[in-house]
């Protein structure tokens, strides 16, 4: 008979087979590595000079540095303005130092010539220039420029980063940049109908100012402008320089500052963001009238710098995409280059701040209805606070004058915005006749009859901050 234990394994035959079980772990599950982010639209690069072709040294200094595209140099022949080879300048790579009075000169060849050609057309043109900025040194001002033509100060052409300031140097940013940074210049007649005018991403927080015309007669110089004084010159290290012949649209741009930051080793900026703001519309957004106070330069002054700096939002967490005398129609055709897959490629949600009437006229607001439906069918997801009109100078019989009203109330019952904003209620620069008729004089509040003063701009934020509550409510 059996004994007990053969029958529930709890015998002697049990137990020796439990001394001879192996005991298996359980196989963890492996942590995916990420896939880094693959360059853009590769095949449409004219230029682009990576630090890691460079066969050289720590310590030595740079000569010549010949792209990997169209094997074009830059070369500086003068021994003490030579920028200097660095193995290990972020993350482990190499990149170029430069301090106050290196540059290399890059000249005018056909490949930059042709892409920056392009800069007015419907296919434009793209620059990219990953940079580690360094703190000023005392007493040597705060423009350093990393790229321009080899004149001092070529205003929207030249482009400056500091711990100050950063930006197209006839309108740079008062703000920290230093650091990691990617830099990216962006102009075609989609994006901008102001040819001095494109859009210039830091890290993704942006402005729309900033140049990309062929400049005429000068080189180009990386690193200094003019001839590399010690007023003007970058501090950092300069790790890739690039141009593609074409206008990278947002999505594609946000890609291009994940390539680097991939390639690097650093955080993407907005990793901790719960979105990214985004404002669109015309001068009145841009900040046209506004003036410099102390060390904010006049493009500082605009609502959604005002707005963004009350509510303590981070440079890199908003984007300013207004252009001087945009209509409302060239907004809707610039939709599916600024949004559609933008939000994806950033991994946060976009909320988008928009108005635009004085540019082009419609009671009914068709195309300002228009834009909003084609944001809509591009990212569903997007948030939109949509503002009404602020007053203007134009007398009674005047459309801009007489379609205001109209157009609000039309626009109010677009179904395409998630919080509107009755811009035309805000007493100071909104309300009916807030605004001096022209020839003026215009008051507290407006310039010129279209576009406000500083503390119109600081109204407008002022008013906007609650929809903005709101819309941040949606996320």
């Amino acid at each position: 008979m059996p004994g007990f234990g053969s029958g529930f394994g709890f015998g002697a035959g049990a137990a020796h087979r439990r001394r001879h079980m192996s005991v298996v772990a359980p196989t963890p599950t492996p942590t995916p590595t990420p896939t880094p982010t693959a360059i853009p639209e590769e095949a449409d690069l004219a230029l682009w000079f990576r630090p890691e072709d460079l066969a050289l040294g720590d310590g030595e200094a740079v000569a010549s540095w010949t792209d990997g595209v169209a094997g074009v140099a830059m070369a500086q022949v003068a021994e003490a303005n030579r920028p200097t080879f660095r193995a290990d300048a972020v993350g482990g790579l190499p990149g170029l130092r430069f301090d106050q009075t290196h540059w290399l000169d890059l000249g005018r060849p056909g490949a930059l010539m042709d892409a920056l050609a392009r800069y007015n057309s419907a296919t434009g043109v793209t620059l990219f220039f990953v940079l580690d900025v360094g703190e000023n040194p005392a007493g040597l001002g705060n423009f350093r420029t990393f790229w321009s033509p080899s004149s001092v100060n070529d205003g929207e052409r030249s482009y400056i980063a500091s711990s100050a300031f950063c930006g197209p140097r006839a309108q740079q940013r008062y703000k920290p940049s230093a650091g990691f940074r990617v830099i990216v210049m962006r102009r075609s007649t989609v994006y901008s109908n102001q040819p001095t005018q494109g859009n210039f991403f830091d890290n993704m927080g942006g402005t729309a100012h900033g140049g990309a015309s062929p400049h005429p007669t000068n080189n180009y110089l990386l690193g200094a402008a003019g001839t590399g004084t010690a007023a003007h010159g970058f501090v950092g290290h300069i790790m890739d320089m690039g141009v593609y012949n074409k206008a990278l649209t947002n999505a594609q741009v946000t890609r291009l500052v994940k390539y680097f930051h991939d390639k690097y080793g650093q955080p993407y900026p907005w990793v901790s963001l719960p979105c990214l703001h985004v404002f669109d519309g015309d001068s009145q957004t841009s900040g046209v009238g506004a003036t410099a106070d102390g060390n904010r330069a006049l493009v500082q002054q605009a609502w959604p710098n005002l707005l963004m700096d009350a509510r303590s939002v981070p440079y890199d967490g908003w984007c300013n995409l207004a252009i001087g005398s945009r209509t409302s129609a060239q907004m809707t055709a610039a939709v599916a280059g600024q949004y559609a897959g933008w939000a994806e490629e950033l991994g946060i949600p976009i909320i988008l701040h928009a108005f635009e009437y004085y540019n082009l006229v419609q009671a009914d607001a068709t195309q300002m209805k228009a834009y909003l439906a084609a944001v809509k069918a591009a990212d569903p997801g997007i948030i939109i606070a949509c503002g009404s009109s602020i007053d203007n100078g134009d007398p009674p019989g005047d459309v801009h004058h007489d379609g205001r009203v109209a157009f609000n109330a039309a626009l109010a019952t677009s179904p395409h915005h998630d919080v509107f904003v009755p811009l035309h209620e805000e007493a100071s620069v909104g309300a009916e006749d807030a605004c001096p008729l022209k020839p003026g004089p215009y008051g507290d509040y407006f310039t010129d009859g279209v576009h406000c003063t500083n503390a119109g701009y600081a109204a407008i934020a002022a008013f906007w901050a609650s929809y903005h509550n709101q819309a941040v409510g949606l996320l």
